[in-house]
């Protein structure tokens, strides 16, 4: 029980061999002792009488030098036995408390010069740690990857080794800060922290440690506080960073007209080391059975490489993307990286326009309209990848919405309250929607509802603002920002700007949250987007003016084409999340998935978030699956990009972000400075059994002149 006493011996065989001893001075008092028949005799009454007045005495001496003698060899045993006193709480030090961190991450893969993983020396040091505990100290496993699942502290040390046997090195990057925090919380709760020891065992290699972030952890008082590492050995290591397409929807059956970028990812690659010598490695791209492997040269001292590749149309991209480098170097999990790409054999089109009687005073052969201008745009010729259905909004269904990627609304104002709530739904599943103004309005009160509609606060002048002379279209002030739809060509577009004239334009309010893709030539909104702070998955993109000859001549000149392709692809593509997400983390996988599977690992996906209940447990690609049970798509998780840096950490920059309380542990110091916690017994059992042999050696003469002379 708790606070009980626990004797323990180091060597029991010679505690054995002491009492064996005891049973010495009995056999020599047995084997020796004569027996004689008593012969009376004349003189033999007195000295009878003289012997029964003094018998009491002299057994009593006889009785006291006997135990003396037995207790000189038990002594000798037990202090030649080494014994210790463990197991509780009421001696200082006895009762150890060991709390032992272990860096599982991923950047623990790495292995040295030797052979040996940074994660086996972490192990053969929590071994080394194990091993110094005695019977009643408790041990306590923390894991970096998962600090809230622990091994429970166990006073059975081997059952603790045995289950440090059974671990290995996980995917999931490192999380020290929190690992920290775990074991603290568990110590204030603890009945005497003060007595308790912490040993953070990792390798501090960048991929896992971040100095930036702070731990804020601060120990209860007389917690000793150690750690290993940081190590030093620089070691090569070639990893891909990052695969990704220039767009996040694949586009099959393109014809040569249509843009390559459509099927374009770009591999980067990065490597780690203290030399980075020239040399040349394999890069491969696997889809299926196709494989494109080219070589990649490296220059000395270059550390990063980014590489273009277009795919062919032929290549089904439907069971996703592997990329692999042939490296011979520190770790081999970053080596690989995985690519999920939804694929199409073409942009499904919705225009919501009204052509006809209500716009036949703007339609004519010159000017046909915005809907019309907007279609000769996206099918130029008889071979287009656009699918465009087009519908009065009146009669607009929801139905319609069906496999639907992008509404066109060019008569905004005529889609009532129910029809807005279903592109509202249609934006929600990651769909875009591009809204022009009416060209035949001229009061716009229509602005306000629609964006109401369509989860948005912008709202716009009741009346155009009339641009007399004509204004052109012009770049924003600040620089396209990445995952516009237009930052593909932004390069271009500032030479196709400056022959575009607009003139008119609705003047736009409460645009705060709006992405401003391009602008006039004052700087006011020309064409913005939103949707990207998380209101919905999808994307809204709006023009302040529709592309008719009325309010502009864009129709006409070089920039309607590439404008509306690049609106439409690039606004598809982010609108649509990719399906990726980072081993460690929790995955938005989307709704109508019901699980996620990967070499036999079913993880649940929470219907009202659709995110997976359980954070990723290892890379690869995932299927995800719907609640018929049938495969709805890939899901590619990888290494979070950074995580498998093997550079060293500074052991200053370590030492000071852990706090001065904490000590650096050398190769041997746990076994050495594990013992003298438990008291040991050797020197008292010393002094009492050199005070036993003095007390022994005077006794002795006394006892027998005292026999002596009661007899003389």
């Amino acid at each position: 029980m708790p606070g009980d006493l626990a004797f323990i011996l180091i060597s029991p065989w010679m505690a054995v061999a002491g009492a064996v001893g005891v049973s010495i001075p009995l056999l020599i008092h047995l084997l020796f002792r004569r027996r004689r028949k008593p012969v009376k005799w004349a003189a033999m009454l007195f000295l009878e009488e003289a012997w029964s007045s003094r018998r009491k005495r002299i057994r009593l001496e006889q009785m006291i030098l006997l135990f003396i003698r037995c207790a000189i060899p038990v002594l000798l045993g037990l202090a030649l036995a080494q014994p210790v006193l463990d197991g509780s709480r009421l001696l200082p030090g006895s009762g150890r408390s060991i709390h032992l961190i272990i860096d599982d991450g991923v950047v623990s893969n790495t292995t040295n010069s030797s052979g040996q993983r940074d994660f086996d020396i972490h192990i053969e040091r929590a071994t080394s740690i194990l091993e110094s505990l005695k019977p009643g100290d408790r041990a306590v496993v923390t894991l970096t990857t998962d600090p809230k699942s622990t091994q429970a502290g166990a006073t059975d040390v081997g059952t603790t080794m045995n289950w440090l046997k059974t671990i290995s090195p996980s995917e999931q990057p490192s999380r020290i800060p929190d690992a920290l925090m775990k074991v603290r919380d568990e110590l204030v709760e603890s009945e005497s922290p003060g007595s308790s020891e912490v040993y953070l065992l990792s390798s501090f290699r960048e991929g896992g440690f971040d100095p930036d972030i702070d731990h804020e952890t601060e120990f209860p008082e007389g917690v000793s506080l150690s750690y290993s590492g940081p190590f030093e050995e620089h070691t090569e290591n070639t990893r891909i960073n990052r695969l990704e397409p220039l767009r996040n929807i694949r586009i099959e059956r393109s014809s040569a007209n249509d843009p390559s970028i459509d099927r374009t990812i770009m591999i980067e690659l990065e490597r780690d080391g203290n030399m980075l010598p020239g040399t040349s490695m394999r890069l491969n791209t696997i889809i299926g059975s196709w494989n494109d492997s080219r070589t990649i040269t490296w220059e000395k001292g270059e550390s990063t490489k980014t590489v273009g590749m277009e795919l062919p149309n032929e290549v089904d991209v439907s069971n996703g993307i592997k990329a692999h480098v042939e490296s011979d170097d520190s770790m081999s999990i970053d080596d690989s990286r995985y690519l999920a790409l939804e694929s199409s054999e073409a942009i499904h089109v919705l225009l919501l326009d009204r052509p006809g009687e209500d716009n036949r005073v703007f339609e004519s052969r010159s000017n046909p309209g915005a809907g019309r201008w907007i279609q000769y745009a996206l099918q130029p010729g008889s071979k287009s990848t656009y699918r465009i259905l087009e519908m009065d909004p009146s009669v607009f269904q929801m139905v319609d919405l069906h496999d639907v990627d992008v509404v066109i609304l060019t008569r905004p104002d005529l889609v009532d309250r129910t029809s807005g709530s279903w592109i509202r739904t249609h934006l929600d599943s990651g769909g875009l929607v591009l809204v022009t103004p009416p060209e035949s309005l001229s009061t716009h009160e229509w602005v306000a509802s629609t964006s109401s509609q369509l989860g948005l606060s912008w709202n716009a002048s009741m009346e155009p603002r009339i641009h007399d002379p004509s204004t052109s279209l012009a770049m924003p002030t600040d620089p396209v920002n990445t995952g516009s739809p237009l930052e593909l060509i932004s390069a271009e577009l500032p030479a196709l700007l400056e022959t575009t004239q607009v003139h008119q334009s609705l003047e736009m309010k409460n645009i705060e949250s709006a992405n401003v893709l391009l602008t006039l030539e004052d700087g006011s909104p020309a064409i913005i987007s939103g949707g990207s702070r998380g209101v919905f998955p999808g994307n809204v993109i709006f023009m302040t003016f529709p592309p008719s000859m009325n309010w502009t001549d864009m129709p006409t000149r070089p920039l309607m084409v590439p404008l509306f392709h690049e609106l439409i692809r690039g606004g598809l593509s982010s609108a649509r999340k990719s399906s990726s997400g980072f081993v460690g983390e929790f995955v938005d996988a989307g709704h109508g998935v019901v699980s996620i599977s990967n070499d036999g690992v079913r993880i649940p996906i929470i219907e009202e978030t659709g995110t997976t209940s359980t954070s990723i447990p290892n890379r690869g690609l995932w299927t995800m699956f719907d609640n018929r049970g049938a495969a709805v798509g890939q899901l590619a998780l990888n290494t979070r990009p950074g995580s498998t840096d093997t550079t060293p950490g500074d052991p200053e920059t370590v030492s000071n972000w852990l706090g001065g309380e904490w000590t650096r542990l050398e190769s041997d110091s746990t076994r050495t400075a594990s013992h003298g916690n438990h008291p040991s017994l050797v020197f008292p059992l010393l002094l009492i059994l050199a005070i036993l042999v003095i007390l022994e050696t005077v006794m002795g003469r006394m006892f027998t002149r005292s026999i002596h002379s009661g007899v003389g």
